[in-house]
């Protein structure tokens, strides 16, 4: 009896226990750890979206010359994307659509503002 007390170390079912719990923790790290890096390759590639639709926009408004050519006239106009991740790597296409809003001003003028939407897509 006092031989089962006295033993030192691990046994080899002890052993195979505690590798089979690291083994089972580990792969729930490995797996949040594949999910977390799916999650921020699609949000930097949403996040150069954004960037390149505020980008079209800053361009348009600092244009003063734009108001009244071609640039801003009413339909849909393409705006290539600069080489990179989204037009190379993702076929991702930038457009901006210009449509006229109501005439808000004085009764009769004639005068309309523009709204311009931009659109960024692209295939994951």
């Amino acid at each position: 009896m006092s031989y089962i007390f006295s033993r030192r170390g691990l046994s080899l079912v002890e052993g195979l226990v505690v590798a089979i719990i690291f083994m089972i923790v580990f792969s729930g790290m490995a797996h949040i750890y594949v999910l977390c890096r799916k999650k921020l390759v699609v949000s930097n590639r949403k996040l150069k979206a954004i960037y390149y639709a505020r980008e079209t926009i800053d361009r348009l408004r600092s244009n003063v010359e734009y108001s009244n050519s071609t640039v801003l006239s009413v339909g849909e106009h393409p705006d290539p994307l600069p080489s990179g991740d989204l037009r190379d790597n993702c076929n991702g296409t930038r457009t901006y659509n210009v449509t006229l809003g109501p005439d808000d001003y004085s009764t009769g003028s004639g005068e309309r503002y523009k709204i311009i939407k931009v659109k960024v897509q692209w295939k994951e």
